[in-house]
């Protein structure tokens, strides 16, 4: 059982060791960031007096990786162009729809502080202040003919009631000149009966 610890642990130290040589062989643009890359391409190169001597195929894969990013770049570039083009497009119709909203806004508001009266547009206030008007003077002459007919009324009361005064003193008159006339009738009777009996 030891010995199979041992083992264990013998192919556990040699892979992490293997894999530790292998990643310092790595190729150093292989994986990470532009700016990683370059770095580790610098810091693994050799020297060469005040120069750094690149392997080639680092320089063509940094290229690559490069060409890549930039086209990544540029296609996002691309694609946030157009998106933008459409938020402003979509902008530009979301104010023309403001603008014809307040278009809208602004005739409702004219319609609601005007009206049509007699086939011509007539501001509220003014058509408000014309009813008024109209209601008052139709009130005023409503009162003067009401006023008016109750004077005419009592006028009218009084006039029967001076009538009827009127008419039962000719009634008296008539019957006192009645009875007169059938008196001196009577007393004219008389006399001529009087001188036809002479």
């Amino acid at each position: 059982m030891r010995t199979l610890f041992t083992l264990i642990s013998l192919v556990f130290v040699c892979g992490t060791y293997a894999a530790g040589t292998i990643n310092d062989k790595k190729d150093p643009v292989a994986s990470g960031s532009l700016e990683e890359q370059f770095d580790a391409m610098l810091e693994r190169s050799n020297r060469y007096q005040d120069f750094k001597v690149v392997k080639r195929t680092w320089l063509d894969r940094f290229k690559v990786n490069f060409s890549d990013t930039l086209r990544a770049k540029d296609a996002k570039a691309m694609a946030q162009t157009i998106v933008i083009t459409d938020l402003e497009s979509d902008v530009a119709g979301l104010e023309l729809q403001i603008s014809n909203a307040n278009t809208e806004i602004e005739a409702l508001q004219l319609d609601m502080e005007s009206m049509s009266f007699f086939g011509a547009t007539v501001d509220r206030t003014a058509y408000k202040a014309t009813m008024w008007t109209i209601v008052g003077i139709l009130t005023f002459m409503g009162l003067f003919f009401l006023l008016k007919f109750k004077n005419s009324n009592i006028l009218t009361v009084h006039a029967k009631e001076a009538m009827a005064r009127s008419e039962e003193e000719f009634d008296r008159f008539r019957k006192f000149a009645r009875d007169r006339e059938q008196l001196l009738s009577r007393e004219l009777q008389d006399e001529v009966n009087k001188r036809m009996a002479s």
